[in-house]
């Protein structure tokens, strides 16, 4: 039984953005040892090339220190022929790729996902790992931050020996290092780290306290948290977002005025909500997705693209969840978390690609039509997040209502994660439509053919009026920068159909809806428009210059497409109502929703 695979991993030129990193095979009985680094990482389905960013992957033999040939067979992959002893293998990491989902290192902080930066012995993947994250000799300062393992001689939070099982527990433990501040809370007796790298002045004790309450409510809802401890990695910039799941730690990236402001303790901003939502979604993939999840993932293939009908359940369940504990938790009242809701509704319903594409589709096409988006998605395309959420949402309400209040999808949830999860067996397509059915003798089948695998529209409407809510689409004021109001239903904007974004003269068109009318007919992402009847607009004067007109007149547009001037006659239509809002007409009929709290077969009785 050959023994650790050693690594060792330095941010060795900050302001190169160089990782160096050093991993010692020890001897094995394999003659021919295989090399390869991901292509992808779970959780973000798209193929990134993580390799491209290798630099000078070389070997050395560790017993008369020649120099041991690799050869590169193709972008990810090496080999080594007639290995004989202990070998290290030596390379550099490019590191500039601020997200979460590989490597990025400067003299602020450093951070990496390991199926960024380190390289897999296929033939020892099972093997244990050890890893040494070396200090920059600059930076005395620095801390780390990891859900790896640490050896007895290295301090929490320090630089020194970190170890994993094997290689797929090691690549999916991210790394933060840099000056970060650390708030630590307890969850039902769970150390968690809340881990800020950047500048910021937002109140860590409040986020610790509303965290905490989103994490039992979590716990609570599967019965058991499958980890000994958990790290939320944030790192706030400027303008960003975006989470990426791991087995016991999320990697997060939001602005920094999403943080709370330690002046207004009561006050739940836009920001901060967008940011407790964030941290509920990743944190609900502890088990839906990390250990609940697709069986043609057991076990992963990081080197090509692995294909599921099943993302709706993993992203679109967990979307639901993610701002209806924020409800469900008392950090928002019912009214806010119903607006939530509708702009999610909007978001599907605003553009025409869920008349083109079902929601398995779009889980089995995340590879390229939903990572690789153009501006043509809308019209195309739809978000197994979004589309998934609402299908989420439909299933919940029809459980209550088939079992009367006495089953919701939280049941079914829970019996996933006995019968799937828990042992990591994973799931089918089939699996959840049995789980739904033995759990509540609800045979969903005709649903979710409708609404998952059709185009076919959740009746959303019929669904909230069986608990006492109305469902209304309203106008949006200002439909043709594509942003929601709550302008009055009767007032109406002749509309373009187009989204635009402001440019140095007049406005950038960013993509154009196709609705079956000819309202934008002619029009083109990428074109400038500069004037309106020979007017000049900007994003500031469009759409009161439009509201002059009445829906059907025709206006001319002076556009540039690339550097040539046009001119195109448009035809003003009517805007679609595509505002979603919800009114709670039955206080008594909403609570078997709305109230419906995690509550166990135990407490229904009670």
């Amino acid at each position: 039984m050959p023994s650790d695979i050693q690594y060792s991993i330095c941010p060795s030129e900050p302001e190169r953005h160089l990782f160096s990193v050093e991993m010692k095979i020890p001897k094995t009985s394999h003659t021919h040892l295989t090399l390869t680094l991901p292509a992808w990482l779970p959780g973000s389905y798209m193929i990134r090339d993580f390799a491209k960013n290798l630099i000078e992957v070389r070997g050395v033999s560790l017993s008369d220190g020649s120099d041991v040939p690799i050869r590169q067979v193709d972008k990810q992959t090496w080999t080594i022929e007639n290995v004989m002893g202990d070998i290290q293998i030596r390379y550099q990491v490019y590191a500039w790729d601020l997200s979460v989902r590989s490597a990025h290192l400067d003299q602020i902080h450093g951070f990496f996902n390991g199926s960024s930066v380190f390289l897999c012995v296929e033939e020892m993947k099972s093997v244990p790992c050890e890893v040494l994250i070396q200090r920059p000799e600059r930076f005395k300062n620095w801390q780390v931050a990891t859900g790896l393992k640490r050896h007895a001689g290295t301090e929490f939070c320090g630089f020194g020996r970190y170890y994993a099982k094997d290689y797929d527990t090691l690549i999916d433990c991210p790394v933060e290092m840099g000056t970060f501040d650390l708030k630590t809370f307890d969850v039902k007796g769970v150390p968690h780290h809340l881990v800020i790298t950047g500048k910021h002045r937002g109140d860590l004790t409040r986020c610790a306290r509303d965290l905490t309450k989103l994490c039992e409510h979590h716990i609570d809802l599967f019965g058991e948290l499958p980890c000994d401890e958990y790290w939320f990695l944030t790192t706030v910039v400027g303008d960003g977002f975006g989470g990426l799941e791991h087995r016991n730690s999320t990697a997060l990236l939001c602005s920094r005025d999403d943080l709370p402001n330690p002046n207004q303790p009561e006050e739940m901003s836009e920001g901060y909500q967008t940011f407790l939502s964030l941290c509920s979604h990743e944190y609900f993939h502890t088990w839906n997705v990390k250990r609940l999840r697709p069986k043609v993932f057991i076990p992963f293939q990081l080197s090509e693209e692995v294909y599921t009908e099943q993302l709706w359940a993993y992203e679109g369940i967990t979307s639901y969840y993610d701002d209806f504990s924020l409800y469900r938790t008392g950090l928002i009242p019912a009214e806010r978390y119903l607006k939530a809701l509708g702009k999610t509704i909007s978001r599907v319903y605003r553009g025409h690609g869920q008349h083109r594409q079902s929601v398995a589709e779009s889980s089995f096409n995340a590879w390229t039509k939903f990572y690789k988006q153009d501006e043509n998605a809308l019209n195309a395309i739809v978000s197994y997040y979004t589309k998934g959420s609402i299908i989420a949402f439909g299933l919940d309400l029809k459980i209550l209502h088939h079992t009367q209040g006495k089953k919701s999808l939280d049941d079914v949830m829970r019996a996933l994660w006995e019968r799937f999860g828990r042992d990591e067996s994973g799931t089918e397509n089939h699996d959840f439509q049995k789980t739904i059915l033995d759990v509540t003798g609800w045979d969903c089948t005709a649903f979710l053919e409708e609404t998952l695998y059709n185009n076919g529209e959740v009746p959303i409407a019929d669904l909230c009026s069986t608990m006492g809510i109305r469902f209304d689409w309203v106008e949006e004021s200002a439909p043709n920068a594509l942003k929601p109001s709550e302008s009055s239903d009767t007032i109406t904007h002749p509309w373009l159909g187009v989204g635009l974004k402001s440019a140095p003269m007049g406005v950038t068109i960013t993509h154009v809806l196709n609705h079956g009318d000819r309202a934008n007919l002619g029009l083109s992402a990428g074109d400038n428009l500069i004037a309106l009847d020979d007017l000049k607009v900007s994003l500031d004067t469009i759409q009161s210059k439009l509201d002059r007109y009445a829906v059907g007149e025709t206006v001319k547009l002076t556009v540039f497409r690339r550097d040539e001037l046009m001119n195109i006659d448009v035809c003003l239509a009517h805007p679609p109502k595509r505002i979603a809002a919800f009114t709670i007409e039955s206080e008594e009929k909403s609570s078997t929703w709305l109230r419906y709290s995690g509550r166990r077969d135990s407490d229904i009785a009670n």
